[in-house]
């Protein structure tokens, strides 16, 4: 992913006014899954947080806007073509004006001071941070196989580097 231009090291600040915390949601065609995640967005405790849903290119969008329109801190921009996680997740960073920038997926429901948690480690310096994921369908295997390669790619990023090099996209 690609942050607007700046050096390494260097701390973008929030224009005046601007929240500090954006989360950066992308979705397509997933409203049902959209609704309990920004549930679960509006419960954060950070004060200053908004919430950047980008539809990928739903052929229902009228679904999408009607969950986002239901959340008091999110907004809604949409690509009119479909280009992956990837590239909404770039639409979303293009379109956010807070100094900390966090992602998670349509299909997640951060605890509520997940975004605190992860930003503390940034406004201590850090230049990325991660969280642990949860599965919460461990019935379903596809979902199992999934966070068991997610787990053991970060906790094998932690042993050989003493550090986390490796975080998932949903956990930002």
């Amino acid at each position: 992913m690609q942050r607007p231009s700046h050096a390494p090291d260097e701390r973008r600040d929030s224009p005046a006014g601007a929240p500090e915390i954006a989360v950066v949601v992308p979705t397509r065609n997933r409203p049902e899954s959209l609704v309990h995640c920004l549930d679960a967005l509006e419960r954060q405790t950070a004060a200053s947080l908004e919430v950047i849903v980008v539809d990928d290119a739903s052929p229902d969008r009228e679904a999408v806007a009607t969950v986002v329109a239901s959340a008091p801190r999110a907004r809604l921009i949409r690509r009119e073509t479909q280009g992956g996680v990837g590239a909404a997740r770039n639409t979303g960073v293009d379109e956010a004006s807070a100094r900390f920038v966090c992602f998670t997926d349509d299909d997640c429901r951060p605890a509520p001071d997940w975004a605190t948690r992860l930003v503390d480690p940034l406004r201590a310096g850090s230049d990325a941070a991660a969280g642990t994921t949860l599965n919460a369908r461990p019935e379903n295997p596809f979902d199992t196989a999934l966070q068991t390669i997610v787990n053991f790619l970060a906790e094998r990023a932690a042993q050989d580097l003493g550090r986390t090099t490796y975080g998932p996209g949903s956990n930002l």
